[in-house]
């Protein structure tokens, strides 16, 4: 079958995919997202004059830099993300585990916090992190106590994208008006 003019993979080149991305990433592509792969690299393999998934796989498993990879973990990984996205994990933390923390700051048995956001892509869920502990811990930061969060995604673009913390008006939405004002400000143009 084709779609703009490159044939999608045969199943031993998918295999091949599904084996690489699983290797380099950890990543498990589904016996049914051939098409979902084929849509993400059809433009990237015609950028490059190519026109069949074994000579891709091939610059592929030849890249000695990691450029090309990168380009292909890029194109192939999902970038959804939102503000509080998943609420009820956000919910559970406030909820559930901060208290636990605030107790073990309190008896001196804990002084920094770590908060790891894995596949955080344009950065909302490490934001909306950042929002619910900065509030919640608000006392203990003024006394010195120390929060870290560690933002991370195999998608570089949409890292560089995160580092910003620039967003649309339109995507802060899930976020409380008060934090909204708080925390965030409208760049003029």
């Amino acid at each position: 079958m084709l779609l703009t003019g490159i044939e999608l993979p045969t199943e031993s080149q998918y295999r091949d995919y599904q084996n690489f991305t699983q290797n380099q990433l950890g990543l498990s592509l589904g016996d049914d997202k051939a098409y979902l792969l084929h849509g993400r690299l059809q433009r990237r393999m015609g950028e490059l004059g190519l026109d069949n998934y074994a000579d891709y796989f091939q610059m592929l498993a030849a890249d000695q830099e990691g450029q090309e990879r990168q380009r292909f973990f890029n194109a192939i990984t999902t970038t959804k993300t939102d503000f509080y996205r998943e609420k009820e994990h956000f919910d559970w933390l406030v909820r559930e585990i901060y208290p636990e923390l605030r107790e073990k700051i309190s008896r001196s048995e804990l002084a920094k916090i770590r908060l790891w956001s894995a596949g955080c892509s344009f950065g909302q869920e490490a934001y909306s992190l950042a929002l619910d502990a900065s509030e919640f811990f608000a006392k203990e930061l003024s006394t010195g106590m120390d929060l870290k969060i560690l933002a991370t995604d195999v998608n570089t673009e949409a890292l560089e994208s995160a580092v910003t913390g620039c967003y649309a008006e339109n995507l802060l939405s899930p976020i409380p008006v008060a934090f909204s004002k708080r925390y965030f400000f409208s760049e003029s143009k």
